[in-house]
């Protein structure tokens, strides 16, 4: 391949990048002004929804506005099966950060789809935004102390033994049969209704400069079981979809996601390529694609636009169910916490896992709450290096103060 021609190249070169990434946000600035006017005049107008658990124990109310996908993920996670949902009508965006307004539609927590301005415009205290997605990036190659990590060496030993080999194409059948073949099949088994999918028009259309990688077994070369495709439109590199062809899935216990990214690590590397992003992944503590980039030494780099507004109304015992189950990364003052929430008893030991289990490179600090009226353990006991990463916090801090009316 002559590399004078390569996406990566004309990439590099183009000066149009530089352009949109210097301009774009020197003309929003510009535009603020133009922005506040119209929201204070022409207000947004939003459906919004009260949601309630049909038989799950004990019993959750959500005032929700939000759109499809980002609803059914959402739902998923709070209620597991199918909710019960009232529709309440339109209502204006700011109404919704009411203080009072939880309390009288009797729903403990809060759910806005939103974006950041318009969080940081609205928003009062007890709220946290949580980005829809947050992107990371690792440095090439990856540092050996990661390379050594039991869970690593695991995933190479599963690509030696399972015979993983790669090619690297542009050729237009070649990303047709990956678009329809194995990403297209492969995001809907994984996500189901809360995929958001391009076609394979828009998707050859968004993505001009690009290398698609192919994982084959040693002993089956023409037979590809899987792809992901690596955009150079960006500030970065970026690892953009992966997909598995169905009859493919078998091999993902053997470690085919894991060469997926190692090999677009090798190929980046033999392009001089020091600097990757990760691509985009759930803002959630838990989540499975979060944690398997953190052992590939992932920061945390960045999020979408687009998020939740979170307010906890009521600290009941559905909604301490919730947020144990669900602690998550949110983004505050330029920067990005991580919420984690626990009901036992803190202890060094207790808190060391918790740092290990949910602290990334790129999390400011984890904010931990306890549901623990009686406990004693505070931020100022904290050792060191917890001490400069963990910030202890009572759960009931969760909830504002009711606000009270004004009496003549």
């Amino acid at each position: 391949m002559n590399r004078s021609h390569h996406p990566f190249t004309r990439w590099k070169n183009d000066a149009g990048i530089g352009f949109r990434l210097k301009v774009w946000p020197v003309l929003l600035r510009l535009g603020r002004p133009l922005i506040l006017a119209r929201r204070w005049l022409r207000p947004h107008q939003v459906a919004l929804v009260k949601v309630e658990s049909v038989d799950g124990q004990p019993p959750l109310a959500i005032l929700c506005s939000a759109a499809s996908q980002s609803k059914n993920y959402f739902f998923r996670l709070a209620f597991g099966g199918a909710p019960r949902a009232t529709a309440l009508g339109q209502v204006k965006l700011r109404d919704l950060f009411r203080p009072n307004l939880a309390a009288e539609k009797n729903c403990s927590l809060v759910v806005v789809e939103t974006t950041q301005s318009l969080f940081a415009w609205l928003k009062q205290d007890g709220w946290f935004f949580i980005p829809t997605w947050v992107n990371g990036a690792v440095n090439l190659p990856i540092p050996e102390e990661f390379l050594k990590r039991d869970t690593v060496k695991s995933d190479f030993r599963k690509i030696r033994r399972s015979g993983f080999e790669y090619r690297v194409t542009r050729d237009e059948s070649q990303f047709r049969d990956y678009h329809q073949q194995m990403h297209l099949p492969f995001i809907r088994k994984t996500h189901g209704e809360e995929s958001l999918l391009l076609t394979y028009e828009e998707s050859r259309k968004k993505f001009q400069a690009f290398d698609l990688l192919l994982i084959h077994k040693q002993s089956q070369p023409g037979r590809v079981l899987a792809g992901i495709l690596i955009v150079y439109d960006y500030a970065q590199p970026r690892l953009w979809s992966l997909g598995i062809r169905e009859d493919g899935t078998d091999y993902v216990h053997e470690g085919i996601i894991a060469a997926l990214y190692h090999c677009s690590f090798k190929h980046l590397l033999s392009l001089g390529i020091t600097q990757l992003n990760l691509g985009s992944s759930r803002a959630l503590l838990r989540d499975g694609v979060l944690n398997f980039k953190k052992k590939m030494s992932q920061t945390i780099a960045g999020s979408s636009w687009e998020g939740f507004a979170l307010k906890i109304a009521a600290l009941t015992p559905a909604t301490k169910k919730f947020l144990l189950s669900n602690p998550f990364i949110f983004s505050e003052g330029g920067q990005f916490h991580g919420a984690v929430f626990v009901a036992d008893a803190l202890s060094v030991e207790r808190l060391q896992q918790m740092d290990k289990d949910f602290f990334h490179p790129g999390l400011t600090q984890l904010v931990i709450y306890t549901f623990r009226d009686e406990e004693t353990f505070s931020t100022a006991a904290l050792p060191p290096p917890l001490a400069g990463r963990m910030v202890i916090r009572r759960g009931s801090e969760l909830v504002p103060p009711p606000n009270r009316k004004k009496t003549a």
